[in-house]
């Protein structure tokens, strides 16, 4: 099988990508560092993250993913692994038990936070999870168009330094999106590269389809709720919009991984 690749940033992802969500919860090391050695010999080489994980965020938990891909790189793989990894946003969850405000400081934190159980000391993509809203007029002044800059420039030094090479948002809306860019050029650097939002046949809730943009779909199965005839479709339906780079997917066994990769070697 022959996985297509796309672009993000100044390299390239398969169109089918790993979640790990549920490592360290509903799947212990063994099981996920079984799947991901076959996952790495299927092609799916792009492997999904972030500080929380697994979901649903627990203090108990926190990082606990991490430390499972970190542990598994350990055994040779991260010359031939991408992973992306995700910093809580202003608005959600806690880091170490503290609300997080997801200023300069608080990025370079989680960040080396998610470096030091990745045991890595780069990360692939690196994206800022429920980022700031877009609701308010950022670019008009004051303390909102203040943060937003903040956390690109913040962002940019991390690619800057070698710690990250592309960033992006995760469950962002296209004015957002936009808003983050209009500061990575107020501020010299970067901007985001790829949004990671929920996106299938059964939901759009930042409405993707009519305002596209450069997409790591998650959700495509419906939530592990697919029936065995809808899955082709579903699968299909995500990797073949011209706006998604990668579909991300979660899965309990390497014998499932298989079937979704014949699928996207077929239809995309």
């Amino acid at each position: 099988m022959n996985l297509p690749r796309r672009k993000i940033g100044d390299f390239n992802v398969p169109v089918l990508s790993l979640g790990t969500a549920g490592w360290g919860a509903a799947l212990d090391r063994p099981t996920a560092h079984s799947i991901a050695d076959a996952a790495l010999d299927l092609g799916v080489n792009l492997f999904d993250t972030a500080e929380g994980y697994p979901a649903p965020m627990q203090v108990e938990t926190h990082g606990q993913s991490e430390h499972f891909i970190g542990q598994w790189l350990k055994q040779g793989a991260r010359d031939r692994a991408l992973i992306c990894s995700k910093v809580y946003g202003p608005s959600r969850h806690f880091r170490q038990g503290r609300a997080s405000l997801l200023a300069p400081k608080e990025i370079a934190v989680a960040l080396d936070g998610s470096l030091e159980r990745l045991g890595t000391d780069y990360i692939d993509l690196y994206l800022i999870h429920w980022p700031d809203s877009a609701d308010y007029d950022a670019f008009l002044g004051g303390a909102a168009a203040d943060r937003l800059m903040e956390q690109v420039h913040a962002m940019g030094q991390a690619v800057e330094g070698g710690k990250v090479r592309a960033w992006g948002l995760s469950n962002a809306s296209r004015d957002a999106f936009e808003d983050y860019s209009v500061a990575a050029v107020a501020v010299g650097g970067p901007g985001p590269s790829i949004v990671q939002n929920h996106f299938s046949l059964w939901a759009d809730p930042h409405n993707v389809a009519a305002n596209p943009l450069p997409l790591m779909a998650y959700g495509a199965l419906n939530h592990g709720r697919v029936s065995p005839d809808s899955l082709a479709p579903a699968v299909s339906f995500v990797v073949n919009q011209p706006f998604t780079r990668t579909c991300c997917v979660g899965t309990a066994n390497a014998h499932h991984l298989g079937e979704l990769v014949s699928l996207a070697s077929m239809v995309a």
